[in-house]
C-alpha cells in the first residue's frame, strides 16, 4: 500500500486531464470554472516541482558514473 503523502503523477495527471474536460463543458458556470482553474493551477505546481525533484536525482545519479 502507498504511502499517503507519497506523490502519484498517474493520478495527478488524470485528475488535471479531468479539469481541462471540465473547463472545456459549454455549460460550466462561472464559479465552478474559476474553482476548477485554482484546482488545475495547485496541480500543475505540484507536478512541476515533483518533475523537478526528478530531474535532479537523475543529474544527481548520472555524476556517480
Amino acid at each position: 500500500m502507498a504511502d499517503k503523502d507519497e506523490f502519484n503523477y498517474l493520478e495527478k495527471s488524470q485528475q488535471l486531464d479531468n479539469i481541462i474536460a471540465s473547463l472545456q463543458k459549454p455549460d460550466n458556470d462561472i464559479d465552478s470554472a474559476i474553482k476548477n482553474y485554482e484546482d488545475g493551477k495547485k496541480i500543475i505546481k505540484e507536478i512541476e516541482e515533483y518533475l523537478t525533484k526528478a530531474e535532479n536525482k537523475i543529474k544527481k545519479l548520472k555524476s556517480l558514473k
